[in-house]
């Protein structure tokens, strides 16, 4: 319940920065209208927008910072990072437990698990950092110099598209059973018969069997 809370409440901080500091201004409605609407033959009163305006120009012919802008991304990164850490700490304190559970039961069959399921966490983490983080950074960063190019506009657009389609992917390749799965599925690879003690060989098969064996004998001691 904690964990919604803060998701909610970081929301909440986030739309009051958008909507205070991100929204539509003179000097962003003019580049704008100059860079990207004059050409679609499109008007300021068709489209509605948010985003960042880094440098606003002066009546010498210069350029001031923005800072509203600039702390407004710099809020934005800290966010993405706190993200990161998040998984980050869960996942190695996931790692650290399992690694003990493992080593408590002393099964290569749950090592190999472990360390699966560790690696489709790790490329799990990777995919939204390469599809979405790395790509929308540099056209912030190139903005903040005043390089304006479309293509940092529109390659975030296709990458986030790609990424709900990405992201179950280490799973179905790195985990053992949904690989063998998929390979059978497409006739790449051929059914094993499944030997009458295969309860044994599954770990979460086998704890279950551990545990109604425990239970059968506190009733038979009772």
């Amino acid at each position: 319940m904690g964990l919604i809370s803060f998701t909610i409440y970081i929301g909440i901080i986030w739309s009051i920065f958008s909507f205070n500091f991100l929204r539509s201004n003179e000097f962003a409605d003019e580049v704008l209208d100059r860079e990207y609407l004059k050409s679609r033959h499109l008007h300021l009163t068709e489209v509605s927008y948010m985003g960042p305006l880094f440098l606003f120009p002066t009546e010498k012919g210069t350029y001031t910072p923005n800072f509203d802008a600039f702390v407004t991304i710099a809020f934005m990164t800290i966010l993405i990072g706190l993200s990161f850490t998040t998984v980050f700490f869960c996942g190695y304190r996931i790692y650290k437990k399992m690694e003990s559970l493992t080593m408590l039961r002393s099964s290569g069959i749950d090592r190999s698990l472990q360390s699966q399921l560790f690696w489709a966490l790790v490329f799990q983490t990777l995919i939204p950092v390469v599809l979405m983080h790395i790509p929308a950074s540099f056209g912030f960063v190139f903005s903040m110099f005043g390089i304006s190019m479309e293509l940092f506009g529109e390659l975030p657009t296709i990458t986030i598209f790609i990424y709900p389609a990405l992201d179950p992917l280490p799973n179905f390749f790195i985990i053992k059973n949904f690989r063998q799965a998929i390979f059978e599925f497409l006739g790449c690879g051929k059914k094993k018969a499944t030997p009458t003690s295969s309860n044994e060989n599954n770990p979460i098969q086998r704890e279950s069997l551990e545990m109604q064996q425990r239970h059968v004998f506190v009733v038979e001691s009772n």
